[in-house]
């Protein structure tokens, strides 16, 4: 898993700039970069390939989630 290059600068520059886990406008600055589509098959692929190597503990497969599960349950709710 990795980001076009281009893409990492960019993460990089908006780290730089007041990066914070309670930026009210974070996702959408992340947005307006990416895709939420890709971040998702980025995710589920990485959990994939954890359990393809038979480890199905979530404290071994840092740093993979499974909040895209949760993310796709949401949309379900918000799409209705």
């Amino acid at each position: 898993m990795s980001l076009k290059p281009k893409k990492v600068s960019e993460i990089k520059k908006i780290q730089k700039k007041m990066y914070s886990k309670t930026r009210e406008d974070l996702f959408d600055v992340l947005s307006e970069k990416g895709s939420l589509e890709d971040a998702k098959k980025r995710a589920r692929k990485m959990y994939q390939e954890f359990l393809d190597a038979k480890i199905s503990s979530m404290s071994a497969m840092v740093p993979a989630t499974r909040v895209f599960e949760l993310v796709e349950e949401l949309e379900g709710y918000l799409n209705n």
